[in-house]
């Protein structure tokens, strides 16, 4: 699944000669609707989190949020 966000939305940057795909920026996955999401992807119910993860300029750290119940995390 996370491949195929990575495929259809990456971001691409060259250095050394090389270019290399790496995870798309909340800016070019707020241009991506939910239901692209769950339909190209297969992503479900996960669509929704990564679009809301999309509303952040920096990820929020992973253990902070295991702290936190869904509703907070969300």
């Amino acid at each position: 699944m996370l491949d195929c966000i990575i495929d259809n939305y990456a971001e691409y940057f060259s250095f050394d000669g090389e270019t290399v795909k790496h995870w798309p920026s909340p800016s070019r996955l707020k241009k991506v609707t939910e239901k692209e999401l769950k339909e190209k992807c297969i992503l479900g119910y996960r669509a929704k989190f990564i679009k809301q993860l999309s509303q952040f300029n920096q990820i929020p750290n992973i253990i902070d949020l295991w702290k936190k119940s869904t509703d907070e995390a969300a």
